[in-house]
């Protein structure tokens, strides 16, 4: 199932796949438009849609199942849906954008997600993991489909990374960020001033990280609160680490061997050595961090510029001149963001959502 989050009130997180029995309500309505691609059948309420939809499907079911060791050959239908739902009866929540179901290859997703093309992607990896993946724990099986989706997706790849990486850092502990400012005028007032604003998940909830990798997900965790928003971005840092060092096959090869010691999952302390997570859990964040370059800060600087932006006046205001206007503090002023603790400072002046944030709140 896909899924939105909380990244301050950003994110796009996808969920895993869920298994329906069969309820006492009515199944939903088919969409009325059906469109045949080459890789499988596209239901939606207009045509254009399920057009764009039915080419998308082409484009990324091959792409995926290249990527995914192991992975099944179907030929699968989508159900394009403005309301997400297997039954007449049975919304699912506002933040949910997509899921798989088992009965005949069929993945919902909703029209209006914010990355359609994205959440079919997560749907796609969901279908094709063939049984031998049944060991592989829910957080990151949600994970490697948010790792293959990015890497089959390209459009806005390195702002969702960069929302992923930032997320999962939260989910690891509270993070101050840093506002430098350096302001001159034509009359020689200058000041430099640095300001902060204090950055943490929401999701207060969550559980701890070595818990969430022993969670089998699906949808009874999805329901019961065991499996959280947060771990999904967190599991798709976790899989890009085991990615690199052993690679996707390596992880399928650690489903195999669980398997085969009839174990239910993975162990966790093999998802640890595998992804060289061997070190203490408080020290996990700076690992997240060490990823954190100039793109992603200029990413997660315009994902957070309400709050950002917010402290960057209250910080400031107070000792500007009292008559200046955003546009001349914005041409007088250098103002740089970074977080606490580590060197890299990007330019907010470059950052023209920012900027006009800065207007917006002046």
């Amino acid at each position: 199932m896909s899924r939105l989050g909380f990244f301050g009130s950003m994110r796009s997180v996808i969920v895993g796949s869920i298994l329906f029995s069969m309820l006492s309500g009515c199944a939903a309505p088919r969409p009325r438009v059906f469109v045949e691609s080459s890789s499988g059948i596209v239901r939606a309420d207009n045509e254009v849609l399920a057009r764009q939809v039915g080419a998308w499907l082409d484009e990324l079911l091959p792409a995926v199942q290249s990527c995914i060791p192991y992975s099944l050959e179907l030929r699968p239908e989508v159900w394009v849906q403005e309301k997400l739902r297997l039954y007449r009866n049975q919304d699912l929540p506002d933040e949910v954008y997509g899921f798989n179901a088992s009965i005949g290859n069929r993945i919902h997703v909703r029209e209006d997600a914010e990355n359609l093309k994205l959440t079919l992607a997560h749907e796609i990896v969901h279908a094709v993991l063939d049984p031998s993946w049944e060991t592989l724990p829910g957080v990151l099986e949600e994970g490697l489909c948010e790792w293959t989706s990015l890497r089959v997706v390209s459009q806005g790849r390195a702002g969702e990374r960069a929302k992923r990486l930032f997320q999962s850092a939260l989910y690891l502990g509270e993070l101050s960020g840093k506002i430098r400012v350096s302001y001159q005028d034509a009359f020689g007032f200058s000041l430099r001033a640095d300001s902060s604003v204090t950055l943490s998940t929401r999701d207060e909830d969550a559980l701890p990280p070595k818990e969430a990798l022993a969670l089998s997900g699906g949808f009874a965790d999805l329901v019961s609160g065991d499996l959280s928003g947060v771990h999904y971005a967190f599991g798709h840092w976790v899989v890009s680490r085991i990615e690199r060092n052993v690679s996707l096959t390596g992880l399928h090869r650690l489903c195999q061997e669980a398997r085969e010691r009839g174990q239910e999952l993975i162990p966790v302390q093999e998802i640890l050595r595998a992804s060289r997570l061997e070190v203490p859990v408080s020290d996990w964040q700076d690992r997240v961090l060490d990823e954190v370059g100039d793109v992603e800060l200029c990413h997660i600087a315009v994902e957070i510029r309400e709050d950002l932006v917010r402290g960057l006046i209250k910080g400031v205001r107070k000792s500007l001149p009292g008559e200046l206007s955003a546009q001349e503090f914005l041409n007088r002023s250098v103002i740089r963001f970074g977080l606490v603790g580590r060197g890299r400072l990007v330019s907010l002046g470059d950052l023209p959502l920012v900027c006009d944030e800065i207007r917006r709140q002046w």
